[in-house]
């Protein structure tokens, strides 16, 4: 395993626990004016999100630790894909 790899697979490991918080924070202004039952759904996608998150943390590092540092990579920053095609989504949602 070089080290640009490695690199790599860390930076993308850390940009997918940014996009686990970015999600988290656009989660928590959605809930400012919502009724309990939207609060309850925002809730669970928090959880759920912060679940995935953590599990593609964990999975990204041990990967590395393994050996593996493009998979590392790119489990580690499937949060960041999720990230963007949530907001994409919520943008075309929101405009339309």
């Amino acid at each position: 395993m070089n080290y640009l790899s490695a690199t790599l697979a860390s930076l993308a490991i850390a940009f997918g626990v940014l996009g686990t918080l970015m999600i988290l924070v656009v989660a928590m202004a959605c809930g400012a004016n919502s009724t309990p039952e939207q609060i309850r759904q925002i809730k669970l996608i928090m959880l759920a999100s912060a679940i995935g998150g953590l599990a593609c943390f964990g999975v990204g590092v041990m990967l590395l630790a393994k050996g593996f540092p493009w998979w590392a990579g790119f489990v580690g920053g499937l949060p960041m894909i999720v990230v963007g095609v949530t907001m994409v989504w919520l943008t075309l949602r929101t405009v339309r």
